[in-house]
């Protein structure tokens, strides 16, 4: 009773309803996938679960396009159009609206041509599902990021779902050596990225992608160089 009470005498406040048109999309991917996640554990029977893991999985993409559909007119209408969230850490217009979508209708249609692999029996469906939704969501929030440092962590939510996906058959050989193979390299990737980041930051004192967009990087990280004597 006193938790309605609180929430009635404090409402949400404006500005996290202001957000809500940003996070929203990202938000219904991740709970796609962690409601699978629940789901797999609560019902042990696999020909069961798999159905209901693939309606799951493509209600969430279709219902997540939906939102960016709306996210797309909630730009449009705005005064200010394009806005950020988050301490500026994302950023909310049309062409992250435009990528972000791409990427459900890419997972919608990944799922739709897997359907007849993974209705096999013995094929761990509502873990692949799970795993597509989660890559989807770092994906889609590495459409509206506007900072280095936010942009990596997701490109490890994204890539980590896809090392498991890489080795996820694991009767073939093949697919257990793409799987170690896509994780080497994805680890010296997410490095050498991490170092160019730093970079960045070291160069222009931030890791906020217009700002450091608006330094020449490439005469600042060379000056030391040139000024340097034999």
């Amino acid at each position: 009773m006193n938790l309605v009470l609180s929430a009635i005498e404090n409402p949400i406040p404006t500005e996290a309803l202001h957000y809500f048109p940003a996070v929203a999309p990202v938000a219904f991917l991740a709970l796609g996938g962690v409601l699978i996640v629940l789901m797999r554990a609560l019902v042990r029977e696999p020909a069961v679960a798999a159905p209901v893991a693939m309606s799951i999985g493509i209600t969430s993409a279709v219902g997540t396009a939906g939102m960016l559909v709306w996210q797309w007119s909630e730009v449009s209408v705005r005064a200010g159009g394009p806005y950020t969230a988050f301490s500026s850490t994302g950023i909310s217009d049309r062409f992250g609206s435009f990528l972000a979508l791409s990427v459900c209708l890419a997972l919608a249609l990944c799922l739709l041509l897997s359907t007849g692999c993974l209705m096999r029996p013995g094929t761990p469906t509502s873990e692949y599902v799970a795993l597509m939704l989660l890559s989807a969501a770092g994906m889609v929030t590495m459409t509206c990021a506007n900072y280095l440092l936010v942009i990596f962590a997701e490109l490890e939510l994204l890539s980590i779902p896809l090392y498991v996906l890489a080795a996820f058959d694991r009767r073939r050989r093949e697919s257990q050596e793409a799987g170690r193979k896509y994780f080497v390299r994805g680890a010296f990737a997410a490095a050498i990225f991490l170092y160019g980041t730093a970079l960045v930051y070291g160069t222009t004192g931030t890791t906020h992608i217009f700002t450091a967009s608006g330094t020449s990087l490439a005469t600042s990280i060379l000056q030391p160089l040139g000024n340097s004597e034999p």
